[in-house]
C-alpha cells in the first residue's frame, strides 16, 4: 500500500469511526483483528467503541490482552463494560486486570447491572458536592472534578441525594454561601436497577438531560444522560447492518474494492513514519 492509501485509511477510521465499524464488522474476524492490531491505538479504539459489544468482545478475544485492554482503556467506561460482559470469565478477568485501578472500579460496578438496565450505562465518576460545604470549597471540589455535565449533585455523608446545583449559579453566589442554600431539588433519581425501555418515560426527562442514579438503599451511584439511555436501547440490538453505502467515503471504497481490508490491508506503512505508539 502507497503511504497515501495507508494515509486515507487512517483518516477514515478517525473522521468515520462509526462507518468504519460498520465495514470491518462485514470482513473475517482474524483479518479484522491483524488489521487493528497494526493501528495506533487511538485511531482503532474509537472504531471498536462503535461496534456491537458482541463483535466487539469477540475481536478482543483474537487480540493480545494487553492490546485489548488498552483499546478498552480509550473507550467510554459504559462502551468499556457492554464489551467486557461479552467476554468469557476468565479473559474478563484478564482484561479488567489490566486496566488502571480507576477504570477497573468503575467497569465493575457497571457490570454488577444486566445490561438493559440504567446501571449498566450510568457515568460512575460525575460530581458530587457534601452538603455541609461553602460555595467557595464547592468551587475548589469542582474545579478539580475531571468529568464533565451541568449537573452536580449534593449528598449528605450517607450518600443521600440532598439537592442538585449547576456550576453557573455557583460561580454567580458569595463564596461564603452554604452550598444547601443555592441548591435546586434534585429532578428525580433513578434506581440502576431500572430497565433501559421503562426509563425512558421517567417524568425528569421532561425537565433534564441528565438524572441521578440510585441504588436500592437510595445512594446516590452515578448519573445517566439521555444520550447514553439511548446508546444503551441501541446496543440491545444484535443485529449487525450492512453498510448503506450513503456515507461519502462509499464513492472511495467503490474505487478500491468492496473490501475494507483490501484497502486498509498494510497501514502500518504509515505507522511507521508517524510512531506507532500515538495516542
Amino acid at each position: 500500500m502507497t503511504a497515501k492509501k495507508a494515509e486515507l485509511a487512517l483518516a477514515f477510521l478517525q473522521s468515520h469511526p462509526q462507518s468504519a465499524a460498520a465495514l470491518l464488522e462485514q470482513q473475517p474476524m482474524q483479518d479484522v483483528a491483524l488489521f487493528l492490531g497494526d493501528v495506533p491505538p487511538s485511531y482503532a479504539a474509537p472504531v471498536l467503541e462503535n461496534m456491537l459489544p458482541q463483535y466487539a468482545a469477540k475481536l478482543c478475544s483474537h487480540l493480545e490482552a494487553e492490546m485489548a485492554a488498552g483499546f478498552l482503556s480509550r473507550m467510554e467506561i459504559s462502551m468499556a463494560a457492554a464489551v467486557l460482559r461479552h467476554l468469557t470469565r476468565p479473559l474478563r478477568i484478564t482484561l479488567l486486570g489490566l486496566l488502571s485501578e480507576k477504570n477497573s472500579l468503575s467497569c465493575k460496578l457497571l457490570l454488577d447491572y444486566s445490561e438493559d438496565q440504567v446501571g449498566a450505562w450510568m457515568l460512575v465518576e460525575a460530581a458530587t458536592l457534601p452538603a455541609e460545604c461553602t460555595v467557595s470549597a464547592a468551587l475548589a471540589r469542582v474545579t478539580d472534578n475531571e468529568e464533565d455535565g451541568d449537573m452536580i449533585c449534593v449528598v449528605d455523608r450517607s450518600g443521600h441525594i440532598q439537592g442538585v446545583v449547576t456550576l453557573a449559579r455557583l460561580l454567580r453566589s458569595s463564596g461564603e454561601t452554604p452550598v444547601t442554600a443555592v441548591m435546586k431539588p434534585s429532578p428525580g433519581a433513578i434506581s440502576g436497577r431500572t430497565n433501559l425501555i421503562a426509563a425512558g418515560d421517567h417524568d425528569g426527562w421532561l425537565v433534564a438531560d441528565t438524572l441521578p442514579v440510585i441504588n436500592r438503599h437510595q445512594q446516590l451511584v452515578g448519573f445517566i444522560r439521555h444520550v447514553d439511555l439511548r446508546k444503551g436501547m441501541g446496543q440491545l440490538n444484535t443485529f449487525i447492518d450492512a453498510p448503506q453505502g450513503s456515507d461519502p467515503f462509499s464513492a472511495m471504497l467503490e474505487i478500491y474494492g468492496s473490501s475494507l481490508l483490501a484497502l486498509f490491508g498494510s497501514a502500518g506503512d504509515l505507522i511507521g513514519m508517524e510512531g506507532k505508539g500515538r495516542s
